[in-house]
């Protein structure tokens, strides 16, 4: 388990927002945690170095960034609550799971990056580009879904409408420079209005029931890339067994 270091001395390089932000880089291999006792009024920018292991950034209720995030080379970003004033953007294989909070911008996902959606509440537009990858299962999205580059937004539900047109599960690859509409509900049960773009044909936007995971994350049983409740109740269920002394149980496959 990586060490947690709470990012206290970024309170102490406080700018008043009329000035220009600086910039905090945070290439400790670490994880650093903002709440609501340490508002930074700068821009960050998460492993601008490839550090190996890599930098996380998580942001719990209350936290508050008032200029950009960028995610780079591998870095993650967990943001379970707060805001960020301004873009979120990954690029080289970064990596970012939203569960709640509030961006304020755009978020961008590219050079294979991945950006898992699951909550909050996200007034900018999504750019996927360059092998990006959107995997959107909650939230509130106030904007469009725009995929350039052989990128491809990720979308599960039920109900799902393309363009007042029943849409089923399926992978969806559009003419250039054009837009859609999409209506629906979220897996999680949050309703979904907004707008597709194809900015290129090698978009594709992918309609699924649900998000399977595509890392490796040991305690992950039901594969969502989260470790939670449903986690713990799937192993309680099974607690004790043993396929030795009982191979037959339904349990054991």
């Amino acid at each position: 388990m990586s060490a947690k270091l709470t990012l206290t001395l970024i309170a102490a390089m406080v700018f008043l927002p009329s000035f220009a932000l600086a910039t905090v880089y945070i290439d400790d291999g670490l994880e650093t945690v903002l709440n609501g006792s340490n508002p930074v009024y700068d821009n960050i920018i998460v492993d601008s170095v490839n550090t190996d292991p890599y930098s996380t950034l998580t942001m719990l209720s209350g936290a508050y960034i008032s200029g950009y995030l960028d995610i780079l080379s591998r870095g993650h970003l967990y943001m379970e609550g707060g805001t960020v004033i301004q873009d979120i953007y990954l690029y080289d294989n970064a990596y970012a799971a939203i569960s709640g909070g509030t961006v304020n911008v755009k978020l961008r996902a590219q050079d294979n990056s991945i950006i898992v959606i699951s909550g909050g509440d996200i007034f900018g537009y999504l750019w996927g580009t360059e092998n990006g990858v959107f995997k959107i299962s909650g939230g509130i999205f106030y904007d469009d879904l725009k995929g350039f580059d052989n990128s491809n937004t990720i979308i599960a539900g039920t109900d799902f409408y393309i363009d007042g047109q029943p849409a089923a599960y399926g992978d969806y690859q559009f003419a250039a420079y054009t837009w859609h509409t999409i209506t629906g509900t979220l897996y999680n049960g949050d309703p979904i209005n907004t707008d597709l773009y194809s900015g290129t044909y090698t978009t594709v936007f992918t309609l699924t029931p649900e998000l399977s995971c595509t890392l490796d994350l040991q305690g992950d049983l039901n594969n969502d890339c989260r470790i939670d409740l449903i986690d713990f109740t799937m192993m309680a269920a099974n607690w004790l067994l043993d396929c030795n002394m009982d191979p037959t149980n339904s349990r054991c496959r």
